[in-house]
């Protein structure tokens, strides 16, 4: 597809040399997505006071509209919340906002939608029409990037190549997705987990991914041996770790992380720091791998729940401020899982571990966990073909 060029609004030199590569920082961010694409700013129409978009990018999109061709934009704001409220036209897509205004987490995001908030001065930085690629999980802003940034890029975003049963999300006769992960601790379990048609894995231990017996000494980047054919029977899909932090070295996991969407299941009462900390030290040490020229990527930090949330948690929305999202341990009771999360309105995307092997309980479980919204299920490997039934047969 032809991606239209969105007319700048300030002079540009005409040298033909390639405008130089800015890095924005932000303090918050939605989403998981990295997405690359055009800029586009919000002004003030002069008579109705009202945000709107530019007039040239509004012929463009008038234009693509016609064609049925949408084109994707990132759009430069002051606040994200405020700028949502604005209907995006004809021949737009919304792909992701930076915000010069950190988000407040009382009010809702779309899960799907990328955001990077806080970040000082972007409206002046960033210019009308220029490529900038907007990582969430960095809390970067890459204004003009260049071939290098663009390659690693296209790499975390290769497709994936799966085979065995199915190989599609299930759905709902409603439409909804609900992927289904298995959980697995020996390299049988990736074994069969993969041939029933696995929509991603939950790396749990002690097996052979994660032994008991670690040597103390064991030189860095090590474990990522042990985790590598677990990334590469995902081919590029996601995989979760169950661990506590000290269980896989650092480098490990910004190595794992190019090769997969890697999650990291963490408790907040086990964080050796809050989350936005953790996340910069991991970008960081992601950076340092890449200087040394390693392919890199940064996990993404899942907020583990002991039990079904509480409807108190409503009032508390900074204690899911840093992760990117959420999952919790229902103990297999549908009941608490279909009851409690209707009153609870700012708790991020959830997913479900469902650990009975009894078909009666499993069908009961996931029919609750699907009605409440849940966004996925984590079983055994054995169990992943009648998951995938069950959900199928929901509404």
């Amino acid at each position: 597809m032809n991606v239209p060029v969105i007319p700048a609004r300030q002079t540009r030199t005409t040298s033909g040399e390639a405008s130089p590569t800015v890095l924005l920082r932000g303090n918050t961010a939605s989403g998981t997505r990295p997405v690359f694409a055009r800029a586009a700013k919000l002004t003030q129409d002069a008579q109705t006071g009202r945000s709107t978009l530019s007039p040239e990018l509004l012929d463009i999109a008038a234009r693509q509209a016609k064609r049925e061709e949408p084109v994707e934009i990132v759009l430069i704001t002051a606040d994200a919340h405020h700028s949502l409220l604005m209907p995006m036209p004809e021949g737009l897509i919304l792909a992701a906002v930076v915000a010069e205004w950190e988000t407040d987490p009382r009010f809702f995001l779309p899960p799907d939608l990328t955001v990077v908030a806080g970040v000082g001065g972007a409206r002046d930085a960033v210019p009308e029409g220029e490529w900038v690629i907007v990582d969430p999980v960095r809390l970067r802003v890459t204004v003009a990037p260049d071939a290098g940034a663009i390659g690693r890029l296209q790499h975390k975003a290769r497709p994936r190549y799966r085979l065995g049963y199915a190989q599609a999300v299930a759905h709902t006769l409603s439409g909804v997705a609900v992927p289904v992960w298995a959980r697995i601790f020996t390299l049988d379990d990736l074994r069969e987990a993969a041939e029933n048609g696995a929509d991603g894995f939950v790396i749990d231990g002690p097996g052979d991914f994660l032994p008991w017996d670690v040597p103390e000494n064991e030189p860095e980047g090590a474990a990522f041996a042990r985790l590598l054919p677990v990334a590469e029977e995902a081919g590029g899909g996601d995989v979760a770790l169950l661990a506590a932090l000290d269980a896989v070295d650092a480098a490990s996991l910004v190595r794992l992380a190019a090769l997969c969407r890697l999650h990291l299941l963490l408790s907040a009462d086990s964080l050796p720091l809050p989350p936005l900390e953790l996340r910069a030290e991991l970008v960081a040490i992601a950076d340092d791998e890449s200087d040394a020229g390693r392919l890199t990527g940064v996990p993404v930090l899942v907020g583990l729940l002991p039990s079904a949330p509480r409807a108190d948690l409503d009032a508390d929305p900074d204690e899911w401020r840093g992760f990117n999202e959420t999952a919790f341990i229902p103990f297999d009771n549908a009941e608490i899982i279909a009851l409690t999360l209707s009153d609870i309105l700012t708790v991020p995307p959830l997913r479900a571990f469902v650990s009975t092997e009894n078909a009666e309980e499993l069908a009961e479980i996931i029919a609750a966990t699907v009605f409440a919204g849940l966004r996925g299920v984590v079983v055994s490997p054995g169990n992943v073909v009648a998951a995938k039934e069950i959900i199928a047969a929901q509404v």
